[in-house]
């Protein structure tokens, strides 16, 4: 190859050679016709390409571009819960039982959009004995939340959906529950806590409650407190409730947290609770100071004096967001999804329940399901439609006196205001 041949197969080379990788990194064969067609109007002054054929092919035909990758399928549909039928958004909540019942007591806190219950007015139902105790007000008036009690007709396992609506007076209710009333039914309760000693209530016990809690013809409900043997920490408290009709339901709990008493410890004993003698719980328990439990184990939310009606509220969801009290989530989820699975079920006395942060340290940093707006254990109530979400929340929260916060004021007998 003559030295002029040389050259022009070095420019033609480095040509070719610059226009290799557009063609490789363009995405395609269809990028190729334009460097190819630039390299040849750079050479259109070689000579014959009979004395560089040997060296160098050209391509004659476009390079056929490789077919797109299919399209990745479609993520399946999250399948939708089992309804309850509580979502509509509609001012009502629902009631359901695991038994036939004529006379069913409940009592459920309700919370009510601004404005629905205006200044002066007060809540209707679909009950024939349906009581109202108003806690708070929005800044206009009208009603914000409210305790709701009385009883109604339930047939085992079916939704029993109580509406509510604005009245313009408050109905006649008739006589509120007295302590007469409840010194009638032979209530007596006492939680022991072995050597510590023990609280006992009852006949004059039941004339002076710490507080009244409500008052109504259809539930009046009592806070009790005794402080346990001579212990200076240890205190027993309980709350009862009366129904119309004689049912009585007592939750009792121990508390370990006085503000300025000297020298708190833990308390460890055997604790027992009993009503009219009979043995309801029975547990070795090491009660942290600044800590409290309910005497509770298994799947009750509390005891009753006869038998325990086992009802569970159940809220509207959409009509409980809607009052922009909770969170508004528009996720939903499966009552079968893991994690609803692993809501608490049963209670034992200082379990950490769904309190699951690292190490079982409140301070843990980063994610952690009990922190949010609301912990995941409240979400799920609001996002899953089933009926075990109740007892969940109720249960975290018996949970939460594990931890050393829980302060009272010895001389008041009300918590510590952190304001």
């Amino acid at each position: 190859m003559t030295d002029p041949k040389r050259r022009k197969f070095l420019q033609y080379s480095a040509a070719i050679g610059g226009a290799i990788p557009l063609t490789g990194c363009g995405g395609g064969g269809g990028a190729t016709a334009e460097p190819v067609a630039a390299a040849a109007a750079a050479t259109s002054d070689l000579p014959p390409t009979s004395d560089i054929a040997g060296v160098i092919k050209l391509p004659t035909t476009p390079v056929t571009p490789k077919p797109a990758p299919a399209p990745a399928p479609a993520p399946s549909p999250i399948v939708a819960s089992a309804t309850l039928g509580m979502a509509t958004g509609a001012m009502q909540f629902s009631l359901i039982s695991p038994k036939n019942q004529a006379q069913a007591p409940f009592c459920v806190g309700f919370a009510f959009k601004r404005g629905d219950i205006p200044a002066g007015s007060s809540v209707g139902s679909s009950l024939s004995a349906f009581q109202v105790t108003p806690r708070t007000t929005w800044p206009d008036g009208s009603l914000k939340f409210a305790q709701l009690a009385g009883v109604a007709t339930l047939t085992a396992n079916t939704l029993q959906t109580v509406r509510l609506r604005v009245i313009s007076t408050a109905a006649a209710t008739g006589t509120p529950l007295s302590l007469a009333d409840l010194k009638k039914t032979g209530l007596t309760a006492e939680v022991g806590a072995g050597t510590l000693g023990t609280a006992s209530f009852g006949a004059a016990d039941w004339d002076a409650p710490l507080n009244t809690w409500v008052s109504g013809a259809q539930m009046s409900s009592w806070i009790f407190r005794k402080p346990v043997g001579s212990d200076a920490h240890l205190t027993a408290w309980l709350e009862v409730r009366l129904f119309a009709g004689g049912a009585v339901e007592v939750l009792p709990w121990i508390e370990n947290g006085y503000l300025n008493v000297a020298g708190p410890t833990s308390k460890s004993a055997t604790y027992t609770f009993k009503i009219n003698g009979n043995q309801r719980f029975s547990a070795a328990i090491n009660l942290p100071h600044h800590c409290r439990t309910p005497l509770i184990s298994g799947t009750a939310l509390s005891y009753w004096l006869g038998d325990d009606p086992a009802v569970t509220p159940r809220h509207d969801l959409a009509y409980l967001q809607a009052t922009e009290q909770v969170p508004t989530y528009g996720a939903r989820v499966a009552p079968s999804a893991p994690v609803a699975q692993r809501l608490l079920a049963s209670d034992t006395p200082l379990a950490q329940g769904n309190f699951t942060y690292d190490a079982d340290a409140m301070p843990s940093s980063g994610f952690q399901e009990p922190i949010g707006l609301l912990p995941q254990h409240d979400v799920l109530y609001l996002t899953c439609d089933s009926e075990t979400t109740f007892g969940a929340v109720v249960r975290n929260g018996y949970a939460a006196g594990r931890y050393a916060i829980h302060y009272r004021d010895e001389k008041t007998q009300r918590p510590l205001r952190f304001s």
